[in-house]
């Protein structure tokens, strides 16, 4: 996909991870706003909704233990009542800004993922 600059649009959202349409965030951008909202290094949430499809949870887990080695994380889910998408609630500690924004992008590419926030 493309965005309206010609830059990709990541899935389930606007260009460069914006909020606002026509106004894309590269990866600096996003981490610049990120550290204007929240303290690193900290616990930094992130919602991933997925396709309910079989393996789908035990990838998302072992790429969590992957980016996470060793620091602290949480994770709770939740099905959508008819069942076809689940929503994961990610509490992730990070260093930085940089790092929470790489650690979404990550979790955004996975196949089933529908939406990353």
């Amino acid at each position: 996909m493309s965005g309206p600059n010609g830059g990709a649009t990541p899935r389930g959202g606007a260009p460069g991870g914006a909020c606002a349409p026509g106004r894309p965030l590269d990866a600096a951008g996003q981490a610049a706003a990120l550290s204007s909202a929240h303290a690193f290094p900290g616990v930094f949430p992130v919602v991933v909704i997925a396709r309910h499809e079989p393996g789908f949870e035990q990838r998302l887990l072992a790429l969590v233990v992957e980016l996470q080695a060793g620091a602290p994380h949480s994770l709770s889910r939740r099905a959508s009542r008819g069942g076809t998408y689940v929503s994961y609630r990610l509490q992730l500690h990070v260093s930085s800004a940089e790092e929470a924004v790489a650690r979404r992008a990550r979790f955004a590419a996975l196949e089933q993922v529908v939406l990353c926030l």
